[in-house]
């Protein structure tokens, strides 16, 4: 097996960045278009992660962390590639780097109706904890 590496997103990875977040039904229009990604990166270089072999973009996911809070959000593999320890290992980067930030706990949305996703992250520590729901408005 090829070599997975971890490393920060770069603008040249929207493409596939795109395609993963598309084909695991992640994609928000309005969140995840290529300037609000490259304004991510500005702000915080480490906050998007991506797994690659060779140029191919396996795995995303984005770190949120303000200073005061810490989400992971948009974990998301490519479909062919799932069940190979990827997301494994870039949650597991996501972590180390909040962590190293001093960070006690982490958050983070799961699709409700998405099981697999929920039974990943609760083999990995997660616990589904209080009642409230994400809730968002366009503006």
């Amino acid at each position: 097996m090829m070599k997975i590496k971890i490393r920060s997103y770069v603008d040249s990875d929207y493409p596939q960045v795109k395609k993963n977040l598309v084909d695991g039904g992640l994609f928000l229009e309005n969140w995840d278009t290529r300037k609000n990604l490259a304004r991510k990166i500005l702000l915080n270089s480490n906050s998007i992660l991506v797994a690659t072999i060779d140029k191919q973009v396996l795995g995303n996911i984005y770190i949120v962390e303000d200073g005061w809070s810490a989400k992971i959000a948009r974990l998301c593999v490519r479909e062919e590639q799932r069940n190979k320890g990827i997301g494994s290992i870039l949650l597991a980067k996501a972590e180390k780097i909040l962590k190293e930030k001093g960070k006690k706990e982490i958050a983070l949305y799961a699709d409700e109706d998405n099981l697999n996703l929920k039974n990943f992250y609760k083999k990995r520590g997660y616990f589904m904890g209080g009642k409230c729901r994400c809730m968002r408005k366009i503006i």
